[in-house]
């Protein structure tokens, strides 16, 4: 009897190995794999994890968001405002605009904006320099990505490329499911 069992499983493994391997499908297969967005030239992965929440109220209309912080003081900052503001004037950009100052005076920023012809970034988010410790941050302009209030890319150092931020903001908007 044991022998007949053992040439039993004998053969059928025999006949496994002829039959080559079994191909298993799942029921429900895995989506492929989603297409990385690459974030524009000086923005790197995030370090720092503070939500967008901690930082400034946002009851923006998309779930992609840019936090740019800044100040008067700093020329790299006033240099990129009129780039930051002509984004936030397209209809099509998939995702919201925050400034934030570090603590100049409502009337010098209102001055400033008057200045640049800045029409559309919000000017009533303030904050002090312990916001640059939250965010990771070493100096002014920093920008960082913000997706579902999480932080996904940082970047210390002047916006120069509008249309590299927008495809970011749309990879991202697209990945978020955040497009129209």
């Amino acid at each position: 009897m044991k022998t007949r069992h053992a040439l039993a499983a004998l053969l059928l493994a025999a006949t496994a190995a002829l039959a080559g391997p079994a191909v298993i499908l799942p029921i429900n297969p895995p989506e492929p794999p989603k297409a990385e967005c690459i974030p524009p030239e000086g923005f790197l992965p995030a370090s720092a994890a503070t939500p967008l929440n901690e930082l400034v109220k946002h009851d923006g209309k998309h779930k992609v968001a840019l936090l740019n912080v800044w100040a008067l003081w700093c020329a790299p900052c006033r240099a990129e405002l009129p780039l930051l503001d002509q984004l936030a004037q397209r209809e099509d950009a998939p995702f919201d605009i925050i400034t934030l100052n570090l603590g100049d005076d409502a009337a010098q920023i209102d001055n400033l904006f008057a200045d640049l012809k800045i029409h559309k970034l919000p000017r009533d988010n303030s904050g002090d320099s312990g916001l640059l410790k939250k965010l990771g941050g070493v100096g002014l302009p920093l920008s960082a990505w913000y997706v579902d209030g999480k932080m996904v890319a940082k970047s210390t150092g002047a916006l120069h490329d509008g249309d590299a931020l927008l495809a970011y903001a749309q990879c991202l908007a697209k990945q978020a499911g955040d497009t129209p």
